[in-house]
């Protein structure tokens, strides 16, 4: 009797150490089967399909670079709302998208919003399981607006009253941002802990955890095609580069993954040495990205051949800004707290520039102070300040206080420039003399 326990526990023993090894990339595990998404349609709408008016990271390249914008350094805050984010996640958090009809953003409560581009609530939005929060940042176009949240579920929404237009579940979370093209957009998401309470993993305390790369139409929210399981989460927003026919992610194992766009083929997956959560640069043929292996890593974009990396002081979460006329990237490392410049060429460092601040999770974005002025990086630095700096001498030119960190990015649009705070709300920055002009204005 004792053998025959003795046997049973061992054999429980075996099969719990197998459910908790990791699947290698592209490998489903028998519990994360292919399952439908089936997609739920609140309203049909006429209009016709825009281009995008709002992409994270400035475009579907993601190269962090506001080329259409003017942001003096003049600026003063003009008003900023309440507090939208004080949840448990320390990801980064959901950017402002803003266009012609306003400011967009989602909160670590749930809550997703819709302001003026003078501070005024226009409408909201509860998530489902809204204490999982919003950290995705949305893509708009002429009529709609497209987010992913932490409870799994991609949405469509009318911007005019925010209505549910569509929405599916993709995963147990939505963590990155989409991006547009044509008639399409694309999100990463994943599996977790939350969620997976029913698989053969979870019995022995192994949730089932992983990811992959969704293309949906924009219209109907159906699923195109599924990206091949990677092995684990993915945090990273995906890029589009090779004139739209690849697109890549990164994933929790530390892969970085490319994508033919037409059927969801992978065509190739390089190791980068650690965990990618932030969102890739594509540029002239290249990737580049930061992981929490402490490296900034360049990517050959036709192989995935990795053609030089950059040791960092610490793991990087931020996702790099390229300057284009000095081909200079900037990025930020977070445990030392530190922004780099770094030649996109080979690699070779330039500048560091202590940040005073280990949640310098935050990623720059580069915008000109006039139209012949140099580039700007903009960002958090010094501790809970906005700061502008200047990449080919390191120099902070100017900075403004807040009352806590940031862990997004930026968002400059006509002149000012939006932010949304960690344990806070979302704050707008202007010129003085536009400040003065908008006040007399309103008062006529």
């Amino acid at each position: 009797m004792r053998t025959l326990v003795a046997l049973i526990y061992l054999g429980i023993v075996l099969l719990a150490c197998a459910l908790s090894l990791p699947f290698p990339p592209g490998e489903s595990p028998p519990w994360l089967g292919d399952a439908p998404n089936p997609v739920m349609s609140w309203a049909s709408r006429a209009e016709a399909l825009t281009e995008a008016t709002f992409t994270y990271r400035q475009g579907p390249r993601r190269r962090g670079i506001a080329e259409n914008e003017i942001l003096p350094l003049n600026l003063e805050k003009v008003w900023q709302t309440e507090a939208i984010n004080h949840g448990i996640h320390a990801a980064s958090k959901a950017s402002p998208a803003v266009d012609e009809s306003g400011v967009y953003v989602g909160g670590d409560t749930g809550w997703f919003y819709r302001f003026s581009h003078e501070g005024k609530l226009i409408w909201k939005l509860r998530t489902d399981r809204a204490q999982l929060g919003i950290h995705g940042t949305a893509a708009l176009d002429g009529n709609f607006v497209y987010f992913g949240a932490y409870n799994g579920l991609f949405y469509c929404l009318d911007k005019t009253d925010g209505s549910m237009v569509w929405s599916i579940r993709l995963g147990d979370a939505i963590g990155s941002s989409p991006v547009m093209d044509g008639e399409f957009i694309y999100v990463s998401a994943e599996t977790a802990m939350i969620g997976a309470r029913s698989s053969p993993q979870a019995m022995y305390g192994f949730p089932a955890r992983d990811g992959r790369l969704f293309k949906l139409e924009r219209r109907t929210g159906n699923v195109v095609w599924r990206g091949p399981w990677v092995g684990e989460q993915i945090h990273s927003s995906p890029t589009l580069f090779d004139e739209g026919r690849k697109i890549g992610v990164g994933d929790n194992k530390g892969f970085y993954h490319a994508y033919a766009t037409g059927d969801g083929r992978e065509l190739w997956r390089t190791d980068a040495g650690g965990e990618i959560k932030g969102t890739a640069v594509a540029d002239r043929g290249r990737l580049y990205f930061g992981t929490y292996g402490r490296n900034l890593v360049a990517l050959d974009a036709s192989n995935g051949k990795i053609l030089w990396t950059r040791p960092l002081a610490g793991i990087s979460q931020s996702s790099p800004v390229l300057i284009p006329d000095e081909n200079l990237l900037v990025t930020g490392s977070h445990e030392n707290g530190e922004w780099v410049v770094v030649r996109a060429e080979d690699g070779e460092l330039l500048w560091r520039i202590p940040s005073g601040s280990s949640l310098s999770r935050a990623s720059p974005i580069a915008v000109r102070p006039s139209e012949n002025g140099p580039w700007l990086v903009w960002t958090t630095c010094q501790g809970e300040y906005l700061c502008a700096l200047h990449p080919k001498s390191a120099k902070v030119l100017g900075r403004w206080p807040l009352d806590h960190v940031f862990t997004g990015e930026p968002t400059v649009f006509r002149g000012r420039l939006y932010i949304a705070l960690n344990e806070g709300g979302v704050w707008a920055f202007a010129a003085k003399a536009q400040r003065s002009t908008s006040s007399r204005e309103r008062g006529r």
